[in-house]
């Protein structure tokens, strides 16, 4: 609900509306500072118009509020630090563009990439290593290539079989089943139902920012996205964790840009009767 006010916010050229975005940046939840710094940076490239003129920005708040949520947010929390460097570059603070170095060798290209941009365009020096990603995959946890192993969804709804490929995406199926193997998605949400475009679950929080606590290198495959395709969300790219998607539909504009690393072979009437805040009961492997 807060990040549904949060995103209202830029349209009212207000001083009480900016003055509401700032005040989320010291809310200890990733989601709302996420969208507070997608809301600030709205307002900041807000157009001025000949009948509507917004208030500046409180410049000394603004460079308090970017460097407080800088301060309380975990290195694994990609998609917020995705939307504070928004912020920082529509907010020209550019007395903050310290802290962009240590972004810059992130261990996730998610965020690494757009911090190193913003250095650049800010002629900054931009440093020549990066940090390693801090969750390598077990050799032994991956699964034969040659092999097709089915998991079935067995959700508030009824089950859905997919059958995964490790043979383009080895390391997502290995993370996947190694989190069903967990019992990690027991119980968990599908936060996300758009119709006739993807259902997506996984996320521990439910409001789309939760994770397992590490992030996921895509593994770029040409696996069509059919009907029924199962694909990583992302935040950014090599951002995947925990949380997945599966297609309503055909989505071509998805290919090469989505990890795909499965197929629904069971259950597509299931996945059609899904509903936002429907859950994932258990993973059977």
């Amino acid at each position: 609900m807060r990040e549904a006010v949060l995103a209202a916010a830029p349209p009212i050229p207000t001083a009480e509306s900016t003055s509401l975005v700032l005040e989320a940046f010291h809310v200890n939840d990733a989601g709302v500072r996420a969208a507070a710094a997608t809301a600030l940076a709205a307002i900041a490239r807000r157009p001025v118009l000949a009948e509507v003129v917004p208030p500046p920005l409180p410049m000394v708040e603004v460079r308090q509020a970017l460097s407080a949520m800088a301060d309380h947010t975990p290195e694994d929390e990609l998609e917020t630090w995705v939307s504070w460097i928004d912020a920082l570059d529509a907010t020209d603070a550019r007395d903050l563009g310290g802290r962009l170095e240590a972004l810059a060798r992130h261990a996730s290209r998610g965020v690494r990439d757009p911090a190193r941009a913003l250095m650049r365009r800010w002629d900054l020096p931009i440093p020549s290593e990066h940090d390693e990603v801090p969750n390598p995959i077990d050799p032994d946890a991956l699964v034969d290539p040659g092999t097709r192993p089915r998991v079935t969804l067995h959700t508030s709804r009824g089950d859905i079989v997919l059958e995964l490929r490790p043979d383009v995406a080895p390391t997502t199926v290995a993370r996947f089943l190694a989190l069903a193997g967990d019992d990690f998605y027991d119980g968990l949400a599908f936060h996300r139902v758009v119709p006739a475009f993807v259902v997506q679950g996984g996320d521990p929080r439910g409001d789309g920012y939760g994770g397992p606590g590490f992030w996921q290198r895509c593994e770029d495959n040409r696996l069509p996205y059919a009907r029924g395709t199962v694909g990583m969300a992302l935040a950014g790219r090599d951002t995947g964790g925990s949380q997945f998607f599966i297609t309503h539909g055909a989505q071509p504009h998805l290919e090469g840009r989505y990890t795909a690393f499965g197929q629904v072979v069971a259950g597509l009437d299931v996945l059609d009767q899904l509903q936002p805040g429907d859950r994932l009961g258990s993973v059977s492997l």
